[in-house]
């Protein structure tokens, strides 16, 4: 556990708005140094929702320094930061060391984390189980997890997150802490994140490399009930053979709004193969389609059937920029709001608003897009902040909103640019505030 402390980091972090479905804060909790040298520390999704905000780590309960953003997974709870080396100075900081091989149930592990002291705990545990994923949908669209494996331990940890390691130190998973909402409240539960996973994202981008996407919402299914659903004796047989271990296959839940898998797949599809080689399970469907176009067959209505899909490239920048505009902050669409609802990409989410505003006097509601000006189409955040840019104090502006359930309203807003000017606030490395001007003249 000694040689472990080094690898591990209290990481806190703030956030200034309420963004991406996410209204909490503060956030802290332990983060993992992956690479020593370039100075990268991996955290939980929980911890880091978002790239709006300002990172704190503490190294060893001696030196706080500040850090960056690098990376927001787009679609498993991680998150990259990173900082300068040079900042920690003689406090020791090591690279943790990953383990090669896969856990499986009944192993013996070391959970590992540190407190809100930076207090190091740790408590021997074993594996119950490796279990699907799945959380409800988000009432805000906040991220949720999907299509993923997680360990489940027979007696975790209680309220402490970090990692899990074998006896000689190498970290098999990152003892996560997950937000789903149920109803209206926010709840958390720590399951184990496979450390192959973090591994992948760090060649992703020290590579420069695009992460890829199917865009599907996917879901186990044991073969003696897809058999009820027609499916063949043939292909039966062939993803038996193919996963003896498992003999399960996955059903298609929902696909993402607006992607190419939106217009040919179908909730109900059982995914057979992905370019001739069958799959059963979702690491398998996430390494098949790291490339520009993949073959793929479903059974649907007791019929085999082939499509040629594009998968969709992810960036992982998270949010980079923000508009506050008449009392209302403003960003771009994101990625949870096609996963969850279908909802598209065009025009400008209102992601928060302040009381006594322009913005709340005029109804202009949370949770909804704005998708047209004075009856002007609003494509992005561009479009948008060339409708609005140049009006007069006190002038009013018509918008035309949309909320998630697709009911349309038409609002006046009447600007007050001495308590309300507008601003962007964008993130190059570092962010910076830039006034949207008024008025061009």
């Amino acid at each position: 556990l000694q040689k472990l402390a080094p690898s591990l980091v209290l990481v806190n972090f703030d956030m200034p708005y309420t963004i991406s479905g996410v209204g909490e804060r503060h956030y802290y909790g332990t983060g993992l140094v992956v690479d020593a040298e370039r100075g990268y520390v991996v955290v939980d999704r929980n911890t880091v929702p978002e790239a709006l905000g300002n990172v704190r780590l503490t190294f060893a309960g001696a030196a706080e320094i500040s850090g960056k953003v690098e990376f927001i997974h787009p679609l498993h709870n991680l998150a990259l930061l990173s900082y300068d080396p040079a900042l920690v100075g003689d406090t020791p900081v090591r690279s943790a060391r990953f383990a090669s091989v896969a856990q499986q149930p009944a192993d013996k592990l070391i959970a590992v984390g540190l407190r809100s002291d930076s207090t190091l705990v740790s408590q021997e545990v074993q594996v119950a189980s490796l279990d699907p994923a799945y959380f409800p949908l988000s009432r805000s669209m906040r991220f949720r997890d999907t299509n993923l494996e997680i360990i489940t331990l027979v007696t975790p940890p209680q309220n402490s997150d970090g990692v899990l390691v074998d006896k000689r130190g190498n970290v098999v998973a990152l003892w996560s802490s997950f937000a789903y909402e149920q109803g209206k409240e926010v709840y958390q539960d720590n399951k184990g994140v496979p450390i192959d996973l973090v591994a992948e994202m760090l060649e992703i981008v020290k590579g420069g490399d695009a992460l890829r996407s199917l865009e599907v919402e996917l879901r186990h299914m044991p073969l003696s009930v897809a058999r009820n659903f027609g499916l063949s004796d043939a292909w039966a047989r062939r993803l038996e053979e193919h996963d003896l271990e498992r003999r399960q296959l996955l059903a298609t839940v929902r696909t993402v709004g607006g992607s190419p898998s939106a217009a040919v797949l179908q909730p109900g599809d059982l995914l057979l193969s992905i370019d001739g080689v069958p799959v059963t399970r979702f690491r398998e469907v996430e390494k098949a389609t790291q490339k520009d176009r993949v073959q793929v067959v479903v059974w649907r209505n007791d019929n085999e059937l082939t499509f040629d899909i594009d998968t969709v490239a992810l960036d992982g920048r998270g949010v980079r920029r923000v508009l506050i505009w008449g009392g209302a902050l403003l960003q771009a669409p994101y990625r949870e709001m096609a996963a969850q609802r279908g909802i598209g990409t065009d025009g400008v989410y209102v992601a928060f608003f302040a009381f006594g505003t322009p913005a709340s006097r005029s109804g202009l509601d949370a949770g909804s897009r704005i998708i047209e000006v004075d009856g002007q189409p609003v494509a992005d955040m561009d479009a948008f902040i060339e409708l609005v840019r140049g009006r007069q104090d006190y002038e009013s502006v018509r918008l035309t909103t949309v909320a998630w359930n697709g009911t349309r309203k038409v609002i006046s807003l009447t600007l007050d640019q001495t308590y309300w000017p507008a601003w962007e606030l964008v993130s190059n490395g570092d962010w910076h505030r830039v006034p949207v001007e008024a008025n061009s003249d």
